[in-house]
């Protein structure tokens, strides 16, 4: 689903931006990416998938590793 209309940027780029390349915020994504540039109607909702996404990841990295 596209997450930046006006950038044409999807949920699944912003999730990516932020695994392979470090992005943390909205200013970085903007940095990274353009998005949440334009218009700023989807600042809210592109910061939630950020959010989640990091807590996904930090969630994953508490996991007890496979013995």
């Amino acid at each position: 689903m596209y997450a930046c209309i006006c950038k044409n940027v999807t949920e699944r780029q912003v999730r990516e931006a932020v695994v392979q390349h470090g992005v943390c915020s909205l200013r970085g994504l903007r940095k990274h990416m353009d998005a949440c540039s334009q218009c700023g109607k989807c600042a809210a909702d592109v910061h939630a998938v950020i959010r989640d996404t990091l807590a996904e990841q930090a969630a994953f990295a508490q996991q007890p590793a496979a013995a």
